[in-house]
């Protein structure tokens, strides 16, 4: 459900910086953003076994995001504030989450708003350049969240 943030910063030359230096930077870039509507691919890996989903996201600020998946299963998320609502129609059913004092939920805001004392509290934090040659933003820079070691058998997942 979570998927992977990335920002350019364009003619990053040297080791990627610290979280602590480049989340300036990302944050005057996110604090822009007003509206934002984008499509998606996540892929979910398990031993075995790789689970995609594609839709798209529409976020508003302050803290509300649609996110509707169309394959492999038709659903909606809807996150306003601390709540999540998570509509699938296959059982025409409407689930209701809190989300508040969620640091996995932050998580979700990160791009557009988030607390991130609490999420560092939460959560391993780093830089990375992405390497990838498949991927279309070579050499940019990218946040990667991971949970910490003690808390990796309950965590909601192992990286983002």
């Amino acid at each position: 459900m979570i998927a992977a943030m990335a920002i350019a910063l364009m003619g990053w030359t040297e080791m990627p910086p610290t979280f602590e230096e480049f989340f300036p930077e990302f944050e005057k870039r996110r604090d822009g953003i007003e509206v934002l509507q984008a499509t998606f691919l996540e892929e979910n890996y398990l031993p075995g076994e790789v689970f995609a989903s594609e839709g798209n996201l529409l976020y508003g600020r302050p803290r509300r995001l649609v996110r509707r998946t169309e394959t492999p299963d038709k659903t909606t998320l809807l996150l306003d504030g601390g709540q999540a609502y998570q509509y699938e129609p296959e059982v025409e059913q409407c689930v209701i989450y809190n989300l508040d004092d969620e640091p996995a939920a932050d998580i979700l805001f990160l791009g557009f708003d988030s607390d991130l004392a609490a999420l560092h509290d939460a959560y391993d934090m780093s830089v990375f350049t992405v390497v990838d040659e498949d991927a279309a933003r070579i050499g940019e820079l990218g946040i990667l969240i991971r949970p910490y070691a003690e808390d990796l058998e309950t965590a909601p997942f192992q990286e983002v």
